[in-house]
Parts: C-alpha cells; sequence; structure tokens
C-alpha cells in the first residue's frame, strides 16, 4: 500500500467513527427531543449542546454518506440547530442521492408525508 491509499483508507476510518460517534449523539439527543422535561436532558443538554450536528458536520467533510440523512433530520426536529424543512429536505436529498439507504429511507418518508400521487409515486421508488 503507498501514502495515497493509506491517506485515503484513514480519512474512510475517521469518517465512520466520526460517523458512529455522531450517531449515538443524535440518538441521545433525540430521545431528549422526545421526552425534554427530564432532568437527565436538562444535564445533556448543558453538556453535550450541538455535539450531534458538529460530529456528523465533520463526518460529512470527510465523506460519509450517511451523516448527512442525520444532519437533515437534526434540521427536521431542531436537534442541536434550529428547525429548518428545507435544509433537512436538503441534506436527505444529498445521502439519498449518493444511495445510502439511511437517506433513502428519509427521502420516502419525506414524500409519503406530503400525501399527493406524485409523492407517492415518488415514495416508493426510494423504499425500493
Amino acid at each position: 500500500m503507498n501514502d495515497a491509499e493509506d491517506a485515503t483508507s484513514n480519512k474512510e476510518e475517521y469518517a465512520i467513527t466520526l460517523f458512529r460517534i455522531g450517531k449515538e449523539a443524535f440518538d441521545e439527543e433525540y430521545k431528549l427531543f422526545k421526552n425534554p422535561d427530564t432532568e437527565l436532558s436538562l444535564w445533556y443538554e448543558s453538556i453535550f449542546e450541538n455535539q450531534s450536528y458538529n460530529i456528523l458536520s465533520l463526518a460529512c467533510r470527510c465523506g460519509n454518506i450517511d451523516a448527512y440523512a442525520y444532519i437533515g433530520l437534526c434540521y427536521k426536529y431542531g436537534i442541536s440547530v434550529e428547525k429548518d424543512a428545507n435544509l433537512s429536505r436538503k441534506y436527505i436529498e444529498i445521502s439519498a442521492n449518493e444511495s445510502s439507504g439511511f437517506g433513502c429511507y428519509q427521502l420516502a418518508k419525506i414524500y409519503e408525508e406530503e400525501k399527493n400521487e406524485e409523492s407517492n409515486s415518488l415514495a416508493f421508488s426510494y423504499y425500493k
């Protein structure tokens, strides 16, 4: 293996590691989003505020396609960032268009929520 291959391999490993850490942080923040009035949520928020978004952003910059879908979910639910439906869709579309299974699933859910014939057809195509 030459230096260029080593660098590429290291970057891919770094992206995967960042994604795993960011996903875990997102999962914890999502639990708190669903149940915001617990003492644990106040503690977690004070220590880890915005960490899932920041870590997932780094994973995106390193080329992890699934991280884009999670960034989209951050915007969808307002986790670590302000809610923004347009940015949510943008990041989820990036992930889906790069063949992320999770991104395709999330984009299909967006189309399904629109509840019209064209969107239902698109949702079905992404659920495949």
